[in-house]
């Protein structure tokens, strides 16, 4: 009889809450969708780019360039040859000519497409209605009896009215929450104020930690990636230059097994990266999560033996020489991945070459190739900084440290609020009401010490969220610019 008497009680004065909980599902479900369409749209443009550069790269750079050894018999040979294979190449530049700009024209419509619906607006203006919820279904359980839209994106006032007024439609009359909570018995209280922090402070926590560091783990990848492919570039091109300027290099690069000594600088790069493992002492959290067996993960791992991972910053002072050296270490632990790359695309671009007259020359395709990875590695950059990968890592990195603390607080407040609550029982049982009422009184002040700690931590909340939401109208969806 007594939990059917406490389940009814909790349950009718949670009971108004459903009209809240119903609108964020929505905005969240919509979030989910919207959000889904636009990273989609995002990775199709950044697609497109990459092609439509490259097989612009392709019309401009395939075709074969002789060097005849006499002005006469051999220019007419040369010619002769040069006219013979000209019907192939021509037809694969104007192929790639024609392929690149229908990409271009395609990404562009895309872009206008996606401008036109505004999804990527709606998608973010969603995800601010559906964590403006999450705080004021957490502060309306707690009986702050106080309200969101007054506290929430200031800055955005005029363009961003509809959100606040979404929200106080369905929370309004706020003191409501406050007399409906001080009405409750004491137990009650206590589970729904645990209620507040499994459903809010514990899930964010662990959100935030697990969002900070998928894009620690992004960023870090696609960095790696941009700093291979453009390192590769460049030493590509300062091979071909030495092998025009210096008989010598060419003659090697033609004659010297180029497979194995790029399978000989990764072995090096490996050992490198192992040394500096050592060196800079990486925690065993950052050791667990590379050993994480998410397909992503898995790539960030084999990346991380080959291009270490960036140094974390250290959390005491260290010397200029240490820290020049660490740095030091960290650039060259890039250089045997890079270098071998430029040799494979040398050794690949030459075998090509070799094998069919329908190919370029080996210089043309190794320009064509080393031109390819320079995009790529640019693209990598900036995917990661259109995805804003630094500056949400840096921000769930800082909400998760601030949730987890928090959560520890809120555990310790809630223990001792359960210890007065049994010590003002045990007085009352015990027929002392001088006790009982010193008990209630220290019941009902931490209890507002709690409210008021809930009140400062939505706030918080909301503030990151607002500025979540000001970084993504910063950067609004844009045509991707090769080069």
């Amino acid at each position: 009889m007594g939990s059917t008497s406490f389940d009814t009680e909790l349950t009718s004065f949670c009971e108004p809450l459903r009209r809240i909980t119903d609108l964020r599902c929505r905005a969240k479900t919509l979030n989910a969708t919207l959000g889904e369409a636009t990273k989609d749209t995002l990775k199709l443009l950044f697609t497109l780019t990459l092609i439509a550069a490259a097989t612009l790269h392709v019309f401009t750079h395939w075709q074969r360039h002789h060097k005849p050894t006499a002005p006469a018999v051999a220019g007419q040979e040369a010619s002769t040859q040069v006219a013979s294979e000209a019907p192939s190449l021509e037809f694969v530049r104007n192929v790639a000519g024609g392929l690149s700009l229908i990409l271009a024209t395609w990404g562009l419509i895309a872009f206008a497409v996606e401008r036109s619906r505004g999804t990527a607006e709606q998608a973010h203006d969603s995800r601010a209605l559906a964590e403006g919820l999450r705080v004021q279904i957490a502060w309306n359980l707690a009986g702050l009896g106080e309200s969101v839209s007054a506290n929430y994106m200031q800055r955005q006032r005029s363009e961003l009215d509809w959100i606040r007024g979404a929200i106080r439609s369905v929370a309004f009359p706020y003191e409501l929450w406050k007399t409906k909570f001080d009405a409750l018995q004491p137990k009650h209280q206590l589970r729904a104020l645990r209620c507040v922090g499994c459903g809010w402070i514990e899930e964010q926590a662990s959100y935030f930690q697990k969002a900070a560091s998928r894009h620690q783990h992004a960023l870090h990848l696609w960095h790696k990636l941009g700093t291979v492919a453009a390192l590769s570039s460049v030493f590509t091109f300062a091979l071909l230059w030495l092998s025009e300027v210096a008989h010598e290099v060419h003659d090697w690069l033609e004659h010297v097994p180029l497979p194995i000594i790029a399978a000989g600088l990764l072995a090096i790069g490996v050992v490198v990266s192992a040394i500096r493992k050592v060196v800079i002492q990486r925690s065993a959290t950052a050791h667990a999560e590379s050993h994480s067996q998410t397909p992503h993960a898995r790539v960030h791992q084999i990346l991380d033996w080959l291009v270490p991972a960036p140094e974390p910053h250290p959390t005491s002072p260290v010397s200029t020489l240490r820290h020049f050296g660490r740095l030091l270490l960290g650039y060259l632990s890039r250089l045997p991945l890079s270098v071998a790359t430029a040799l494979m695309v040398i050794w690949i671009s030459s075998t090509l070459a070799h094998w069919s007259a329908n190919f370029p020359d080996g210089h043309s395709l190794s320009v064509i190739l080393s031109g390819i990875l320079l995009l790529s590695g640019a693209l990598a950059v900036a995917w990661a900084e259109k995805n804003l990968l630094s500056e949400f890592a840096y921000q769930y990195s800082t909400m998760s440290a601030l949730f987890d603390s928090a959560h520890r607080h809120f555990q310790r407040d809630l223990v001792r609020l359960q210890q007065l609550h049994n010590q003002a029982q045990a007085a009352t049982a015990a027929g002392n009401a001088t006790e009982a009422t010193s008990k209630q009184a220290e019941f009902q002040q931490q209890l507002r010490d709690i409210q008021v700690f809930l009140l400062a931590l939505g706030q918080e909340a909301l503030d990151e969220n607002a500025e979540w939401l000001i970084l993504h109208r910063a950067r609004p969806l844009e045509p991707v610019m090769a080069g």
